[in-house]
């Protein structure tokens, strides 16, 4: 019943947002807002990896269809989903 993974900052709006994750039929984790302040998005799913910012400073997305790429990018998430809480 989880539809979506996502690591996010724990920052008070991270914890905020993971609280609500039964309900959203997600799994959220959390790593250090520390060091892990993300400026921006990555989405992978099937082939394409979807990378975002939106900020005062910018704001473009850029999407990749290439399944050498996204399977990097899963490859990468899913030591990234192992060290986070």
């Amino acid at each position: 019943k989880v539809a979506t993974k996502i690591v996010v900052p724990d920052t008070e709006a991270g914890i905020t947002y993971k609280a609500l994750d039964t309900e959203k039929f997600r799994e959220t984790r959390l790593l250090p807002a520390s060091t892990y302040n993300f400026p921006g998005e990555v989405l992978v799913f099937d082939d394409t990896v979807c990378l975002f910012v939106f900020s005062a400073k910018e704001s473009f997305s850029v999407s990749i269809e290439s399944p050498a790429i996204a399977e990097t990018v899963k490859m990468i998430w899913r030591i990234i989903w192992g060290q986070a809480y």
